[in-house]
Formats: C-alpha cells, sequence, structure tokens
C-alpha cells in the first residue's frame, strides 16, 4: 500500500501552521528555536508510525492540534528557562522637588546610573543616594549621577549631607564619601555636610558656558578638592574658590549663615507623624547649621513628646514656627543655638 511520506517528515509549511496554532511568543534566537523544532519532527514521525496511510490521515489533524499544544509548552519553557535580562539597579531616589525639575524618573522614583537632574530658574530638588547620603540641587543646575557616591555637577550648585559623623570614624562616612566631578576639579568629602557650586564667567568676560571657578563651601566635616594632580582640603566654616588660571581664595563661611538658605527650601520635609519633639528639633537644628537645647524651665522631658501631623511645604525654619507653640513651646536663635523656651500664657 502506499503512503503518504510527506506526512512523515513536515515540511516548512506544516511547521509554520504549528506555530501559528500554538501561539507565536517573541522570537528566539535560532540555536534556542533549533533542538525545539527538531524534538517537533521527531514527535510528529511517532504520532504516525502506525497504521495505514488512511488512518495516518485521520490522525494528522488531531496529530497536528495536539503537538501545537506540546509546541506551546516547549516554548514557553524555552522562555522561561532564559536568563533574565539584568535590571539597571538604582543609585538614587528624588524625594522632593519645588518649581520646574526635569529628572529620567520624571515627578518621584528610583533613578539608575547615567540619569540627569536639571533644574530651571527657582527650581530646587531634594535626592537620596542609594548609599545614604541626601543630595541637594540649586536652582539652574544640572547633575548627572554615576553611581550611588558619585556625580558630575555641570552647572550650578549641589549640596551633600551625609548625616552626623558618628563616633570613632573621625567624621569619614561609613563606607567612603561622596565624590563631585567637575570640569575644574573633584571634591571628595571626609563628612559630611557641604556645597559644590561652579561660577559662571561675568558678563564682562565674554560669559559662555565654561565655569570661570570652582566653589567648596564646607559646613560640617572637611573636603578634598584635586586637580591637576594635585589636591587642596577644606575644613568646616571655610570656602575655597579655585579659579580657571589656578588661583585660589579662602574665605569663611558659618553653617548658619545666609548662604545655605536654598539648602533649607530645597530639603524633603521630615515626617513628623509620630516622631518625637527631640528628633524634629535634631533635624530642624541640622537643616539651619545650628544646635539645640532647652531653656531653664523647661524639663529635659519635653524632648519625649509625641508629634502629630504635617510640615509639607515648610522650610526647617518655618516649620519651628509651626510645631513649637502646639508644644506650648518657641524657640529662640542666639550665638548658634535653638533656646527652646516655655511660651507665654494665651491672653
Amino acid at each position: 500500500m502506499h503512503e503518504n511520506h510527506d506526512l512523515e517528515d513536515p515540511g516548512d509549511e506544516v511547521m509554520d501552521r504549528l506555530f501559528d496554532l500554538a501561539g507565536r511568543p517573541p522570537a528566539l534566537p535560532p540555536e534556542e528555536l533549533a533542538p525545539i523544532k527538531a524534538d517537533l519532527r521527531r514527535a510528529w514521525r511517532r504520532s504516525l508510525a502506525i497504521g495505514a496511510a488512511r488512518r495516518r490521515r485521520r490522525l494528522g489533524f488531531a496529530a497536528a492540534a495536539a503537538l501545537a499544544a506540546a509546541l506551546a509548552v516547549a516554548l514557553g519553557l524555552a522562555l522561561y528557562r532564559r536568563p533574565a535580562a539584568p535590571v539597571a539597579a538604582a543609585v538614587a531616589t528624588l524625594e522632593a522637588q519645588s518649581g520646574p525639575v526635569t529628572a529620567a524618573a520624571g515627578a518621584a522614583g528610583p533613578l539608575t546610573a547615567g540619569a540627569a537632574i536639571v533644574t530651571g530658574a527657582g527650581g530646587h530638588a531634594a535626592l537620596r543616594l542609594a548609599s545614604g547620603p541626601s543630595l541637594r540641587l540649586d536652582s539652574e543646575s544640572a547633575v548627572r549621577l554615576d553611581s550611588a557616591r558619585a556625580v558630575t555637577l555641570r552647572r550650578g550648585a549641589v549640596y551633600i549631607d551625609s548625616g552626623p559623623p558618628a563616633a570613632g570614624r573621625g567624621g569619614a562616612p561609613a563606607g567612603g564619601g561622596v565624590e563631585v566631578a567637575t570640569a575644574l576639579g573633584t571634591a571628595r568629602e571626609i563628612g559630611t555636610q557641604f556645597e559644590v557650586r561652579l561660577l559662571p564667567a561675568a558678563a564682562a568676560d565674554g560669559g559662555g558656558d565654561a565655569p570661570a571657578a570652582l566653589q567648596v563651601s564646607v559646613r560640617e566635616g572637611a573636603v578634598v578638592i584635586g586637580r591637576g594632580g594635585e589636591s587642596v582640603r577644606a575644613e568646616a566654616g571655610s570656602a575655597l574658590t579655585l579659579t580657571v588660571g589656578g588661583g585660589l581664595e579662602r574665605t569663611a563661611v558659618a553653617p548658619d549663615a545666609s548662604e545655605w538658605e536654598w539648602v533649607q527650601r530645597a530639603a524633603a520635609p521630615m515626617a513628623i507623624e509620630g516622631a518625637t519633639l527631640a528628633a524634629f528639633l535634631d533635624w530642624a537644628a541640622r537643616e539651619t547649621g545650628r544646635s539645640w537645647r532647652f531653656a531653664p524651665g523647661v524639663p529635659p522631658s519635653a524632648g519625649a513628646m509625641v508629634l502629630h501631623g504635617t510640615i509639607a511645604g515648610l522650610a526647617p525654619e518655618e516649620a519651628l514656627s509651626v510645631v513649637l507653640p502646639g508644644c506650648r513651646l518657641r524657640h529662640r536663635v542666639a550665638g548658634g543655638t535653638l533656646h527652646i523656651e516655655a511660651a507665654p500664657p494665651a491672653d
């Protein structure tokens, strides 16, 4: 009896029909698809290995449906076994913004290495690096995130706060400090609050995009600035200005000077709901560059008072004037210290 050998070895047309029945998945590379096709051809031949040619023909369509289902499973397994594409790790998160801000992640979310953040006139941004420090951008600034501990400042100013220095490590941040690279040099922190600013050329000097000087101001800790194989160290309470021509100027800047006011405006607000008064005062004092103390007549136990509400939209200085009256307290600034006093009785 004559047999139809075409059914014993399906051609490309039959194979294409089976793939259509199975539902085509995303394209597989040839080296992964070839063994699936070989298995399918063997399964087709086995299903038609018995019976007469007429019986083969009757079973052909049923076999095709069954094999198509098996093919769908095989393709699914092949895709399942393929290694997942690596997901880029986040190096920072955008915590707060005001005014015009452009970031790779939109309004908020994780940012990966290479992401650029740009602020326009009146814009500020606060980010949290994956390594822990707070990073803030002044208005009309641009920065590129290179890693969780390295950024490139292209224009404007960036502020880094790595948190209070831990005892026993000389003020150095755990795991190494943040580096801020610029066209005029690289600033590496030893700890823990500092600003890096690119000063533009004066209009009389021709202006243009190229910065005329690099200024590094240190609020707390110290920063080492490297340029052309040489380095210079800036200590807390000082600012170094390095010009394109190699000039170096050192000036004084107090921790609560007006130069730091933009840093307060850019700060992400503290979540005070359920926090203690002492924790709030620690935050406000650090953001304003001051220390704090209870005045005589205010018991130390006042620091354990639990706060409720929110200070969203308020700068730290403003938040003090909102939170303290609710605790029947007020503050007074003297000698770089916040003095927390009992509020006078209401009339």
